[in-house]
């Protein structure tokens, strides 16, 4: 019955646009379509009850958004390991088939768990879009808040920056999930209280980091690591990093934007302007960093997306 379910429940999911509500989502679906479902599956000669077989359903469901989820990352990672990312920041030369293996068995383990999962579709809707390769590009060119920064050696170009935002993006829901090491659970929201814990909480996640991932740049995790911070929620100043708060910026971007295509939104701006429009009005309560987010609005404009 298994096999059976996961084919009438693949059908289901390919109808639906993958973010963060679709687990959600998807449970709604089962809880007002389960008698039809539960007739289908009588219809083929299987005897269960409707409670069994939402429960059946659920646990197929789970199991194929895994294995959605994974095979991006590994599309990904099978694609970033080709990067020059690596090699300017000093990694090199890197074993693609072992980094290959790192990553599959690393969130193979990770995307069983549903608050990880749930943070992780918003990197999903970042790596498999065009948002972040468009604005660095228009970035470099514009020259504007954050250019000298954002560009800086090695990451002289907008591939590179591109790059390494994406990687980053890899360990983004990582930072915000609790992680074990060497027998402690480490929970990020502890060590906001203070610069100098957060720095420590920095090289515990580098350590935890490249224990299970095989060696990964410091900048790709500390940029993960501030672009999961929300600096309302902080009273001291962390410092400036404009790489992690773009990468903010571009995954709200991403996160909102995904969820746009399950509402009839008619708004005469274009879907990007009209999202940055709002995060400029909400600049505060996201904690995303505002002459940032007027650069990514002209951006917008000019391109009018």
């Amino acid at each position: 019955m298994q096999d059976f379910l996961k084919i009438i429940m693949s059908n289901i999911i390919s109808k639906i646009n993958i973010n963060s509500d679709i687990e959600n989502n998807l449970e709604y679906i089962i809880n007002n379509k389960i008698y039809d479902i539960h007739k289908i599956v009588q219809s083929k000669g299987y005897k269960i009850d409707p409670v069994s077989l939402k429960d059946n359903i659920l646990s197929v469901t789970n199991q194929l958004f895994i294995e959605y989820l994974l095979s991006s990352v590994n599309k990904f990672v099978d694609k970033i390991l080709e990067s020059n990312i690596w090699a300017v920041l000093g990694v090199g030369p890197i074993v693609k088939s072992s980094y290959i293996e790192y990553f599959n068995l690393f969130y193979k383990e990770m995307l069983l768990n549903k608050e990880f999962r749930l943070l992780f579709y918003d990197v999903y809707s970042v790596i498999n879009s065009d948002i972040i390769d468009r604005y660095t590009k228009n970035l470099y060119h514009r020259k504007g808040y954050g250019h000298l920064y954002m560009f800086a050696k090695p990451i002289s170009n907008p591939q590179l920056l591109t790059d390494l935002l994406k990687l980053s993006s890899l360990i983004y829901p990582v930072v915000l999930t609790p992680f074990r090491i060497d027998n402690k659970v480490y929970i990020i929201d502890e060590y906001l209280v203070r610069k100098d814990l957060i720095d420590e909480f920095l090289s515990i996640l580098v350590k935890y980091i490249n224990s299970r991932l095989g060696k990964i740049p410091n900048e790709v995790v500390e940029i993960a690591l501030h672009a999961s911070i929300n600096k309302r929620k902080l009273i001291f100043d962390i410092g400036l990093n404009v790489r992690a708060d773009l990468l903010r910026a571009l995954i709200t971007v991403a996160k909102f934007k995904s969820k746009q295509v399950d509402i009839n939104n008619k708004m005469a701006d274009t879907p990007e302007k009209s999202l940055i429009t709002i995060f400029k009005q909400q600049v505060d309560f996201l904690g995303l960093e505002k002459n940032l987010i007027y650069e990514l609005e002209m951006v917008t404009r000019e391109n009018r997306w």
